[in-house]
């Protein structure tokens, strides 16, 4: 199971499992899959008709859907592999899900790096570099050697 720091370093990991019947799904578009758009069904539509939405957050285009199972229903590879072919998703995925609660746990793709306060700004870009990571908003507290990014 993989295993989730949330907080400070010192404090305790909690681990999340894949979970067999939920997908997520994010629009370029950040418009939502569960309402209609016209008259003409999307290619999509069928992949997701017998699902349920589960979660949504529409400020970032994300849904979570409850994807049956059963001898009539499509594999979920067979879903993930339509979905990814519409020009407007931009990911189709799994679901971490807390183990105890079944509550879905997403995650960005942002990851937060918090450099010494001593270090050359240009020595940790560089690094950021090397590391095949690309800032994407460098944040400062003070004008002077505080370079957090985000990557």
């Amino acid at each position: 199971m993989p295993q989730v720091f949330y907080g400070k370093r010192t404090e305790p990991s909690f681990e999340l499992k894949l979970s067999k019947d939920l997908i997520a799904i994010r629009t370029r578009s950040r418009r939502s899959l569960s309402t209609s758009r016209g008259p003409v069904p999307e290619l999509y539509s069928s992949e997701l008709q017998s699902c349920e939405l589960v979660a949504e957050y529409p400020e970032s285009g994300v849904e979570v859907y409850r994807v049956p199972s059963g001898r009539e229903q499509r594999t979920m590879s067979e879903r993930k592999n339509v979905l990814r072919s519409s020009p407007d998703i931009q990911f189709v995925g799994g679901v971490l899900i807390d183990p105890k609660t079944k509550e879905p746990v997403l995650y960005t793709e942002n990851l937060f790096i918090k450099f010494a306060d001593d270090q050359d700004p240009d020595e940790c870009e560089e690094q950021i570099r090397q590391a095949g990571l690309s800032i994407k908003q460098q944040v400062t507290r003070k004008p002077q050697r505080d370079t957090p990014f985000y990557c």
